[in-house]
């Protein structure tokens, strides 16, 4: 890495990588760095917002009903391939297949659990643990952590301009 002229801001081409330290930033460079992106980043929104999302909302305004028409037609198509029971049909327009996929929730769950212990089929099961029910759980035992479980952390940080 470059020396870091401490009278300039930190420029992307000094910026320290993950994992190294601050390169001989100090605090204040760093922080007028993160201003200087920031600020950039805002008049990018700014020019978003005046010359993009009008054409963005147009577009979507103009959207909305032919998708809904769509919807209509494959409503259509579903209700046409029950009554003629078939699953494909064509014309020189183009051609429909219908596809069928099952998503099984539980609607019960202790009388699903019941079952799979009586029964060993764990393997319907999802090896995963609740995120929310293991943060009620570390309130409870802050110092425990289950056994086989690893917790990562992912730290970030967040920059507010004075």
């Amino acid at each position: 890495m470059s020396d870091v002229d401490p009278s300039e801001p930190p420029t992307p081409s000094s910026a320290p990588s993950s994992g190294s330290d601050a390169g001989g930033w100090t605090a204040e460079q760093a922080l007028a760095e993160w201003k200087r992106i920031t600020t950039e980043l805002e008049e990018a929104k700014a020019a978003y917002e005046s010359e993009i999302a009008p054409a963005a909302t147009a577009y979507e305004e103009r959207k909305a009903p032919l998708e809904e028409q769509l919807g209509d037609l494959e409503a259509w198509f579903l209700a046409h391939a029950e009554t003629v029971g078939a699953d494909e049909f064509a014309s020189d327009a183009g051609k429909v297949t219908i596809s069928t996929r099952e998503s099984p929730k539980i609607d019960n769950a202790d009388s699903f659990f019941a079952w799979v212990a009586e029964t060993s089929n764990a393997a319907l099961l999802q090896k995963r643990i609740s995120v929310t029910q293991f943060r009620e759980f570390q309130k409870a035992n802050p110092e425990s952590v289950p056994p086989g479980v690893v917790v990562e952390v992912d730290r970030s940080a967040k920059f507010k301009a004075v």
